[in-house]
């Protein structure tokens, strides 16, 4: 049973692995072996995907506009209920200018271990620490 979970968890990580690489190579052809067709996908700044149909136009018209440079992978959590992880990323792309930014996905698994919901949050790439005094150190 131990072995059987840390296997899935290790599937399940290798998924969401692929799928960020899939915008840096734009290579999809195994999207639907990840996603769930009834997936539903919510961006980091306000457009939902539901169903295969929704998200495959997405990623044509994404492709169409966009480069993705980077997408890279700080860390995974896995959730207590053993079908959730939370990702912490940063995003590098190019469209009309280049940006980065980092962010965080909600990734959930359906019991055929494909990605059946997704939701992005992002966060400036900059930090600062304004309340900080000069020479002060980290705590």
């Amino acid at each position: 049973m131990v072995r059987q979970k840390a296997m899935e968890t290790k599937a399940r990580e290798k998924a969401i692995t692929e799928y960020f690489s899939m915008w840096v190579s734009r290579d999809f052809s195994r999207f639907d072996d990840l996603f769930s067709p009834t997936c539903r996908y919510e961006e980091c700044y306000g457009p939902i995907y539901e169903g295969s149909e929704e998200l495959h136009r997405w990623i044509d018209h994404m492709l169409a506009i966009q480069r993705v440079l980077a997408w890279d992978i700080q860390d995974i959590v896995y959730g207590t209920d053993g079908c959730s992880m939370t990702v912490t990323w940063t995003f590098a792309a190019a469209e009309e200018c280049s940006y980065v930014f980092d962010g965080c996905s909600l990734i959930h698994f359906d019991a055929e271990g494909r990605i059946d919901r997704v939701r992005e949050f992002r966060a400036d790439h900059e930090r600062c620490f304004p309340q900080r005094r000069a020479g002060e150190e980290r705590a």
